[in-house]
């Protein structure tokens, strides 16, 4: 499981159709997550949730292919709990954001 929590991300840069799926831009001030607003392609992280569990319930599909879904549903879910990859506050996901130590940058 602990190998599992960290492989989407070792390999988001090979697959970048998967790098949407880490966050979800909710604009800071809102009353919270409106799908139309929110992920309205649906291909941001609440949705990938949402399609992996449908993959992990299909019995028909191959173990490989639901393995792999139950991987994402590790990371992902453990993302869904981190601030800065659910809220926008124009900062890149608080790469932008300034901390400050004291009165120093």
């Amino acid at each position: 499981m602990e190998d599992a929590s960290t492989w989407p991300d070792e390999i988001k840069f090979q697959r970048p159709d998967t790098r949407p799926w880490h966050y979800v831009d909710i604009e800071i001030g809102t009353l919270g997550y409106d799908t139309s607003a929110d992920c309205p392609t649906g291909d941001c992280v609440v949705a990938q949730i949402e399609k992996d569990e449908a993959i992990l319930k299909d019995k028909r599909l191959t173990a490989p292919v639901r393995a792999e879904a139950l991987r994402f549903l590790i990371h992902l879910v453990g993302h869904l709990h981190q601030s800065l990859h659910c809220a926008d506050n124009h900062d890149r996901s608080g790469n932008e954001g300034k901390v400050l130590i004291g009165r120093r940058h």
